[in-house]
């Protein structure tokens, strides 16, 4: 009646996508290099640690949340221009079921223009407001990490430590 209520029936199940860009002060085989799991630079090796589990395929912890574990399966790797992995939380957490990252770099004036696309498959049935709240913390999650990977190229793992340490 009037709207006042909103919607309770489902919203649809399709996947979450959402999308971030910035600027990083490095050349774009060092970002590689820093989001590739099976390089030893890898940025998520110094705040956790990532074992190679088989061809591509990698087990992720991070210091964070030391009860959960991230199994990624790297499904594009591409040097210098795009880095993509699926990745699953064990045990699942909220609603879930698996996210696709993807990084996308390029070369500009000195710096590298990455993008990070995030999308998320969710558990079916959710309603309007559920998707909602989904899409929200999906969209933090990936302004996050974005700006968490910005800081560590260019500023240290310290600072991230610090920053998580405030989380």
């Amino acid at each position: 009646m009037f709207g006042l209520f909103g919607k309770k029936g489902p919203a649809g199940d399709g996947p979450i996508i959402v999308s971030h860009s910035t600027l990083i002060d490095c050349h774009p085989e060092h970002l590689y290099r820093t989001v590739d799991f099976g390089d030893e630079r890898c940025w998520k090796k110094a705040v956790g640690s990532v074992e190679r589990t088989g061809e591509g395929t990698f087990l992720m912890r991070v210091d964070m949340a030391p009860d959960l574990q991230f199994p990624i399966t790297v499904l594009e790797a591409v040097p210098e221009e795009a880095y993509a992995y699926e990745c699953t939380i064990e045990p699942k957490v909220g609603r879930l079921v698996k996210s696709v990252e993807r990084y996308d770099m390029s070369e500009h004036e000195g710096q590298t223009h990455v993008t990070l696309t995030m999308l998320a498959e969710m558990d079916p049935g959710m309603t309007a407001r559920e998707r909602k709240h989904e899409s929200e913390m999906l969209m933090m999650a990936g302004s996050n990490a974005l700006a968490k990977l910005k800081i560590h190229i260019e500023e240290g793992v310290e600072t991230i430590r610090q920053i998580e340490a405030m989380q």
